[in-house]
């Protein structure tokens, strides 16, 4: 079995060099060693979630790229976490270097800042939570458990490898997360919300 998936100059440079099975677009974090992963496409708010759930006593593992391995173990890759226009208020409630980070114009036109890393997870996890963002102007946070049949293909529609291509072997790594993670989507308007949401989640109150 062969599927074919999606890819990035970027990210296939990337997951060359460190040679996973594949990597997930999404943003990553530890609480009490275990692993929540935040999917879902550019602008969906992953980074400002995430950084909500580290004010919350998160540990950050990254803001983009997760990478499996075949033990179906995850790594965040710990860029520092990026911060778009639209987030500038509401981070800088939370975070008092905000304010004092420097703008940058990135090749695709958008202006962003980039905050320095803290209270980095190091190494791999196993992931308990797999979450799908789904963020709608005025929501109210809540959470619909999802299928692993429907998780599944949620995760293969936002993977990547460097060849486009799921082999049999990063295919079982794949189930191997899948048998071990609660997945939800994630419905929500406001990030403060739904980081309440999760963390009532992942404290087992949710």
């Amino acid at each position: 079995m062969v599927w074919r998936l999606q890819s990035s100059r970027h990210t296939e440079r990337i997951i060359q060099r460190d040679q996973p099975d594949f990597a997930l677009h999404a943003a990553s974090l530890t609480l009490k060693e275990k692993g929540l992963i935040l999917c879902g496409q550019p602008g969906i708010g992953k980074s400002t979630l995430a950084l909500h759930l580290i004010d919350g006593g998160f540990r950050y593992c990254g803001d983009d790229i997760v990478l499996i391995s075949p033990d179906g173990l995850a790594q965040g890759l710990p860029f520092a976490p990026t911060v778009k226009p639209g987030a500038w208020e509401a981070i800088s409630r939370i975070r008092n270097d905000l304010d004092h980070a420097v703008v940058h114009d990135r090749a695709d036109g958008m202006r962003v800042r980039y905050l320095p890393l803290t209270d980095v997870h190091e190494g791999s996890f196993a992931a308990a939570w797999i979450i799908f963002l789904n963020r709608i102007g005025g929501a109210a946070a809540d959470l619909t458990p999802l299928g692993q049949i429907e998780t599944m293909g949620r995760v293969i529609g936002g993977s990547f490898t460097a060849n486009g291509r799921l082999s049999q072997k990063a295919f079982a790594a794949l189930k191997k997360i899948l048998v071990g993670a609660k997945s939800f989507e994630l419905t929500y308007g406001d990030a403060l919300q739904a980081a309440r949401k999760l963390t009532g989640l992942c404290h087992g109150s949710s």
